[in-house]
């Protein structure tokens, strides 16, 4: 993605999450629990609809029916469109028998046990998940190499939106509640206080470095992948891998450089702060990562100087 799609996409997750981490415990734990479990407040709200009256009772079984029947009609549509059936189809099937039996019971909760009761929304997830994915990996495995190099695109930017989100997470939410303990404890040394504060930033700081760099990087591989689909022996190819390695290589050792700054810091400034919750960093998937631009780098090179040599001969 461009640059300024992507400082976008920066600012709104973490307001996002700002928002999030002003939010009580209460209200978080109520957000949580519409994201992770719609199961439960959709069968609390068709019981709700189904008592309300004759009609309520007639409209919640016709929502029943149509969120049960939902995978099936999808099933229809996909047939009609491609005139067969996959075998991760039958998923589909799957997923509307579960749907039927899971709202029945969410409606009638008391029939349950507890631990059954909160694992249903994620096991739908679940399905509805490992459907997504292993027809993702068909498409992908008849799609030519133009298309193949788009899917890999869709997946890229997922993995920069997954990196922000959890860098953001780390730097404000988790550093805004930590700062939040500290205060309300009572046996925090009023003298150690801000020192404490600083150092819990700094350490989520460190913490959410590797996520953004990495979020940097993969949205480079994006653009890597763009000249891909363009022309796969451009020149501007080797360039842009020899930038995402001098870029691989600047950001592990930055990270290395912060984790012995914050190690000497909690040395010199023991008798003022409050914790020791210093996380001892190891970039050995970060030097995995580099190692295999280095290795694809060299690769495309010498394909495209192979390329240059065949046409000089030609």
């Amino acid at each position: 993605m461009k640059r300024k799609t992507f400082i976008i996409i920066s600012i709104l997750i973490m307001f996002v999450v700002l928002v999030l981490s002003l939010l009580s415990n209460q209200e978080f734990t109520v957000l949580m629990n519409i994201i992770v479990k719609p199961m439960a407040i959709l069968g609390e709200g068709l019981r709700n609809l189904s008592l309300s009256g004759t009609f309520g009772n007639l409209l919640a079984w016709v929502i029943y029916l149509l969120i049960s029947l939902l995978p099936i009609f999808l099933l229809g549509i996909f047939y009609h469109k491609y005139h067969t059936f996959h075998h991760e189809d039958i998923l589909l099937l799957i997923l509307s028998i579960i749907l039927f039996i899971s709202i029945y019971y969410m409606i009638n909760p008391h029939k349950l046990s507890l631990m059954t009761y909160w694992s249903l929304s994620p096991f739908i997830m679940m399905l509805i998940i490992a459907y997504v994915a292993l027809k993702f990996l068909k498409m992908a495995n008849q799609a030519h190499k133009r298309k193949l190099a788009k899917y890999c695109s869709y997946l890229l930017f997922l993995i920069v939106v997954s990196f922000l989100f959890t860098s953001a997470y780390l730097l404000i939410y988790c550093s805004i509640k930590s700062i939040g303990n500290i205060q309300n404890d009572m046996n925090t040394i009023a003298s150690s206080l801000d020192m404490t504060k600083a150092i819990i930033i700094i350490q989520y700081m460190i913490q959410a470095l590797p996520y953004f760099l990495g979020a940097v990087i993969t949205n480079q591989l994006i653009i890597l992948l763009s000249f891909f689909q363009k022309n796969p022996y451009a020149s501007d190819i080797v360039s842009l891998l020899q930038h995402i390695t001098h870029l691989s290589c600047q950001s592990i050792a930055l990270m290395v450089i912060l984790q012995v700054i914050i190690q000497g810091i909690c040395v010199i400034a023991g008798n003022y702060i409050t914790i020791n919750n210093v996380q001892f960093f190891i970039p050995l998937t970060p030097l995995l990562f580099v190692l295999a631009v280095l290795l694809m780098s060299k690769i495309i090179y010498e394909n495209i100087q192979l390329k240059k040599d065949n046409e000089l001969f030609i």
